[in-house]
C-alpha cells in the first residue's frame, strides 16, 4: 500500500507531519507562562533596569551590600537592556511572546539547515534529526536567558556559511549581536569562523590555488567577524571572560556539572517520556553514526570534522553544552544521511514492521510535549518558589537596608526589592560573585561561626532562611536580637529588634514555628490545643493579609475549617491556592473536602480527580470511595476503596476497613466482607468506645445480610 503512494504525496505527508507538530508544540510553548525555573530572569530585568536609568553598563555588583563590591564584566549587557525594555512595555505577556518566536526562529532556522538541497530519499531520516533536536531545545526555551539567542547566531552562521554563501556579509552583523547579547560564549563563534577559513585555506593548499581577490573579499566577512569580539562597551576584558575557571562552579550549579559515564550510558523512557539524559544520548549516537559513516566513505570535509570535534570538547565542559554540541554536529548528521525509504523494503512483514515503528516515533513526541505541558501553572507569571510573601512584607514595611539571604532567590529579590534593600547575592557565580562567596553562602546558615562571622561583618538589618533548614534554629537562638516576623512558602524572614522594634514586636512569630508548621501542617492541626490552634490561626490572617496567595497558610485555613464544619469558609482558601497555583493537587483537593463537608457530592468527586490527575495520591482516591459511599454508590465505593485500601499494610486499622467493609456489605462482596470484618475485629480496640459501638452495629447489619442470604 505505502509503495502505491506517489513519491510527492509521501513528501507531503512528511510536510505536514512537521508542521502539526510545530503548531501543536508552539501552541503549547505559548500558554505556558514565565516561572522560576531558576531566578536568573529577574536579575536580568534588575541589570537591564540599571542600564536604562543610569545610561552606564554596570561594572560591580550594585545590588549587593558585599564590600567590596565585587567587580565583574557584564557580558549580556545587551539582552538585559532588551529584556527590560520588553518587560517595561509589555510584563510578562511580552516575554513569553518573544522567548516563543524565538524558540519558532530556531526550529525554522534547523528545518532550512536540514532540508535544503537534500535528496528525497534523506528527507525521513533527517525528519527524524529535526525533531530529536526540536525536543531536546524545548525545555531550553522555557526560561527567557541570553542562550536562546545563542543558539539561534549558532544555526544562522552554519546554515549562512553551508548553504547560503551569497549572504556571508550578513554575519559581521550577527557576530556584532552575538558578542553584546551573550558575550561569554564569542569562542563558539571563533571556532566557527575559523572552522571555515581552515577548511577554505586548506583546501586551496592541497589544490594548489592561489586564493583570488574575489575569494578573499568573500571570506573577508568571517574575519571581520572575529574582529567584532572586541566591539563591545568591555573592549579587551571580554576577551578573558570564557576562560574563567568554572570546575568549583560545577559543584553547585547543575547546567555546569559533568556528564558521569553511567549518564552517557543510561537511556530512559519513562511513561512514553525520553528523559533528558536520553535525548544527548540519541543526539549523541546520531552524530556518532555519521561520523562512522564519513569515514567509512572517506568522505568527510574538514570542517565537519572540527565543529564535531570542538562540540565533543564542549560536551566535556558540561550539561550546559551539549545544545552547542547538537547544533555543531548538524553538519556532520546532514551531509551523511542515509537513504530511508519504507516503500523501498521489499518484504511486506518488514514493511509493516517498519511502519509500525515510524507511526509510533511519530506519536512519541506529541506525547513528550504534552507530558512537558501537562498542568501549566499561573499565566502569565507564576510565584510559586519564589520568596514572593517576604518581598510583599518588606515592601510594606518598606524601612530599607541589607538582607543576608541565600543566593537561590537572590534574582528575584533585587529586581523587586532594589534600591531600597541590597542584598548579599544572586547565582552570577563564578562570573561576578566567587566560588569563596558561594561556599560562605551555603554554609552560613548551617554553621553557627561562619554565620557569626557573616552578621558580625556587615550587621544585616534582615535574614532570610529556606525553610527546609530546620537546623538554623540552634545558631539563631545564640543572636537573641534577631526576630523571626513572616515566612512564605519556601523561606523566613527575622528582623533585627534592635533596630526596628516596633516591626519585632509587632509581627513577631510567637505561635508558629515555620520550620515545623511548613512540612506537618495537619500534624500540627491534630496536636495543637484551641488556645494554641487561636494563636496560629491570628497569625496565619496576619500573613494572609500581606501574602493572600500563601500555599501553607491557605492550606491550613482551610483544613481547620474544614475541620471544625466551617466549609463555605473553607471553600475560600482552597479558592486561594487553585487560582494563584493551578498545577499543584492540594487546592483541589481541599475544595472537594470543603464540597463533601456541604453534601455537594458531585462537585466534591470533580474536584477530587482534578487533584488525581496533578497527583496520583492514594488518599484522595479514599476520598472518592467515601462519597460515593454517601451517595448510596456501593459499587463504586467499594470498587475505589478496596483498591486504595492495602489491607496488609502495618498501618491499616479498623478505623480505615470499616467503610471497606461497609461497602462490601451494600454492594454483595459478602466473601470479601466476611474476610475484611475478622480481619477489623483482630485489632478492635475495646478502649476506643465510639469505633467499638461503631462496629457493633455494622455487626448488626452483618447478621441482617446473613439472613438474607
Amino acid at each position: 500500500m505505502l509503495k502505491a503512494i506517489p513519491s510527492i504525496k509521501r513528501e507531503r505527508v512528511l510536510f505536514y507531519y512537521l508542521l502539526l507538530f510545530t503548531i501543536f508544540s508552539i501552541v503549547n510553548f505559548i500558554r505556558w507562562p514565565i516561572f522560576a525555573g531558576d531566578t536568573d530572569l529577574w536579575y536580568h530585568l534588575n541589570g537591564g533596569r540599571y542600564i536604562l536609568e543610569n545610561f552606564s553598563i554596570p561594572k560591580e555588583s550594585f545590588f549587593s551590600f558585599v564590600e567590596p563590591p565585587r567587580e565583574w564584566v557584564d557580558y549580556y549587557w545587551l539582552f538585559q537592556l532588551t529584556t527590560y525594555l520588553l518587560f517595561n512595555i509589555f510584563n510578562y505577556y511580552g516575554i513569553i511572546i518573544v522567548k516563543t518566536l524565538l524558540f519558532m526562529l530556531l526550529a525554522y532556522m534547523v528545518f532550512l539547515f536540514l532540508f535544503t538541497d537534500v535528496g528525497k530519499e534523506k528527507r525521513f531520516y533527517l525528519v527524524f534529526v529535526f525533531v530529536v533536536i526540536f525536543m531536546l531545545f524545548i525545555p531550553r526555551y522555557a526560561l527567557m536567558r541570553p542562550h536562546i539567542f545563542t543558539y539561534i547566531f549558532i544555526i544562522s552562521f552554519l546554515f549562512i556559511l553551508e548553504h547560503k554563501g551569497k549572504y556571508i556579509f550578513l554575519l559581521p552583523f550577527l557576530s556584532l549581536l552575538w558578542v553584546n547579547i551573550h558575550g561569554v560564549t564569542y569562542p563558539v563563534m571563533l571556532l566557527i569562523c575559523l572552522t571555515y577559513l581552515i577548511e577554505f585555506y586548506y583546501n586551496h593548499k592541497k589544490n594548489k590555488k592561489e586564493i583570488t581577490k574575489k575569494e578573499a573579499i568573500r571570506i573577508l566577512p568571517l574575519i571581520v567577524s572575529i574582529g567584532t569580539v572586541f566591539l563591545t562597551p568591555h573592549g579587551l576584558d571580554l576577551t578573558f571572560v570564557p576562560f574563567i575557571e568554572t570546575g568549583f562552579a560545577s559543584h553547585y550549579i547543575a547546567e555546569l556539572k559533568y556528564f558521569s559515564q553511567e549518564e552517557l550510558t543510561s537511556f530512559h523512557i519513562v511513561k512514553m517520556f525520553l528523559t533528558f539524559n536520553s535525548l544527548i544520548i540519541i543526539m549523541l549516537l546520531i552524530t556518532l553514526f555519521s561520523l562512522t559513516a564519513s569515514l567509512y566513505t572517506k568522505n568527510i570535509r574538514i570542517s565537519h570534522m572540527l565543529l564535531f570535534l570542538g562540540g565533543i570538547y564542549l560536551l566535556t565542559k558540561g550539561y550546559r553544552f551539549c545544545y552547542e554540541f547538537s547544533l555543531l554536529s548538524l553538519p556532520l548528521v546532514k551531509a551523511n544521511a542515509p537513504e530511508l525509504s519504507i516503500a523501498n523494503i521489499k518484504d511486506k512483514r518488514n514493511k509493516v514492521l517498519a511502519a509500525f515503528f515510524v507511526i509510533l516515533f511519530g506519536i512519541f513526541p506529541f506525547v513528550y510535549i504534552r507530558d512537558i505541558y501537562a498542568n501549566p501553572p499561573k499565566f502569565p507569571f507564576s510565584i510559586k518558589n519564589l520568596p514572593h510573601g517576604i518581598t510583599n512584607f518588606l515592601r510594606y514595611i518598606d524601612t530599607g537596608g541589607s538582607i543576608l539571604n541565600h543566593p537561590n532567590y537572590g534574582g528575584y529579590l533585587q529586581f523587586v526589592l532594589y534600591p531600597r534593600y541590597k542584598i548579599f547575592m544572586d547565582m552570577e557565580v563564578p562570573f561576578l560573585f566567587t566560588n569563596e562567596d558561594m561556599y560562605i553562602a551555603d554554609k552560613m546558615f548551617i554553621s553557627k561561626s561562619v554565620f557569626q562571622k557573616m552578621v558580625e561583618r556587615y550587621h544585616p538589618q534582615f535574614i532570610m532562611v529556606p525553610l527546609g533548614l530546620k537546623g538554623f534554629k540552634e545558631i539563631i537562638a545564640h543572636f537573641p536580637n534577631y526576630r523571626p516576623v513572616f515566612f512564605d512558602d519556601i523561606e523566613v524572614l527575622y528582623v533585627d529588634k534592635d533596630r526596628y522594634p516596633d516591626i519585632a514586636d509587632e509581627h513577631r512569630l510567637k505561635a508558629i514555628d515555620p520550620y515545623v508548621f511548613a512540612f506537618e501542617p495537619r500534624e500540627t492541626l491534630e496536636r495543637k490545643s484551641k488556645e494554641e490552634l487561636e494563636g496560629i490561626i491570628k497569625e496565619l490572617e496576619r500573613i494572609i493579609k500581606i501574602y493572600p496567595e500563601s500555599i501553607i497558610a491557605n492550606q491550613f485555613m482551610a483544613m481547620y475549617h474544614n475541620g471544625i464544619g466551617k466549609h463555605e469558609k473553607a471553600m475560600v482558601y482552597a479558592k486561594n491556592i487553585i487560582d494563584n497555583f493551578p498545577e499543584i493537587a492540594i487546592g483541589y483537593k481541599l475544595m472537594g473536602d470543603a464540597c463533601k463537608g456541604l453534601k455537594m457530592y458531585d462537585k466534591s468527586i470533580g474536584y477530587y480527580k482534578r487533584s488525581l490527575k496533578i497527583t496520583n495520591s492514594p488518599n484522595v482516591q479514599r476520598e472518592i470511595g467515601l462519597v460515593y459511599l454517601e451517595q448510596k454508590k456501593y459499587k463504586k465505593a467499594y470498587d475505589t476503596l478496596i483498591k486504595t485500601s492495602n489491607i496488609y499494610a502495618p498501618g491499616i486499622t479498623y478505623k480505615e476497613l470499616y467503610h471497606v467493609i461497609l461497602a462490601a456489605l451494600h454492594s454483595n462482596h459478602i466473601n470479601e466482607m466476611e474476610i475484611l470484618y475478622r480481619y477489623a475485629r483482630e485489632n478492635l480496640s475495646f478502649e476506643d468506645k465510639e469505633w467499638y459501638e461503631r462496629y457493633e452495629r455494622l455487626e448488626e447489619l452483618i447478621n441482617e445480610k446473613r439472613k438474607q442470604n
